[in-house]
């Protein structure tokens, strides 16, 4: 009995500190530090009009995702994801972009990281058709990005470019073994270039301060929603396809 007991609370508490250090892990990488941006209007109703305002791209981007797996006949659980997860980062952007904290930050970071770490489990799990492999191969990534943003001074420049320049890398190679593998109809290089430029824009933007008072942040929601439609659209393809062989 109190043997049973202490076995109980011995897994409670390694429960509690799993979930304590998961979450100092996500609080460390994604809200460590806030970014600054170009824009700054006093006296609106947010101090960024133009970059909460763009965030409805995500909302439009939305809506012709639902109308794409329509006509494809692509519904299923990870199209309906998708879609919620396209309207979850528009909100999450939206309320971070109008009244700064550490939640609204939470919350316009982590639902692109999730989308990230969905993409990258897909092209990992068709190029090894291994579940465990791919979790594992996953974890590794996981734990090399960790060890580079929080061990290496000074890579937080930028507004925490590097961060997506990483994930970059890593999507485009995989993308270069998924397209030789199963063919152009699966190129996802396009908008991952759209990705790219975006990331550019996001890194400049508190530079043009003195030649364009907006920035160029809110053209980073406009090209994120593109390429997160078009990224979509063949995700569910190749998922689609995966579950025919």
């Amino acid at each position: 009995m109190i043997s049973g007991i202490l076995a109980q609370d011995i897994n409670d508490q390694k429960e509690f500190f799993c979930y304590t250090y998961l979450s100092m892990f996500i609080w460390n990488l994604l809200v460590k530090n806030f970014p600054e941006y170009c824009e700054s209007v006093a006296g609106f109703w947010t101090v960024e009009p133009l970059n909460a305002l763009t965030n409805f791209a995500f909302f439009i981007g939305a809506y012709y995702l639902l109308k794409y797996i329509r006509v494809n006949n692509l519904k299923n659980r990870l199209s309906i994801f998708l879609t919620g997860l396209m309207v979850v980062m528009g909100l999450g952007s939206l309320l971070w972009h109008s009244y700064r904290s550490e939640i609204t930050m939470l919350l316009d970071t982590l639902p692109i990281y999730i989308f990230f770490i969905l993409a990258l489990y897909l092209f990992v799990q068709v190029l090894t058709k291994n579940k465990k492999l791919t979790i594992v191969i996953l974890a590794l990534l996981g734990l090399i990005y960790y060890l580079i943003f929080t061990y290496i001074p000074g890579l937080n420049i930028f507004s925490g470019s590097l961060k997506y320049i990483f994930i970059l890398i890593v999507l485009v190679a995989l993308s270069f073994f998924i397209r030789k593998k199963y063919g152009y109809d699966y190129n996802f290089l396009t908008p991952l270039g759209i990705f790219l430029v975006a990331i550019m824009l996001r890194t400049i933007d508190i530079f043009m301060c003195p030649f364009f008072p907006f920035g160029t942040h809110f053209i980073w929601h406009i090209l994120i929603a593109i390429a997160m439609y078009f990224g979509s659209t063949l995700i569910l393809r190749l998922n689609a396809k995966m579950n025919q062989v």
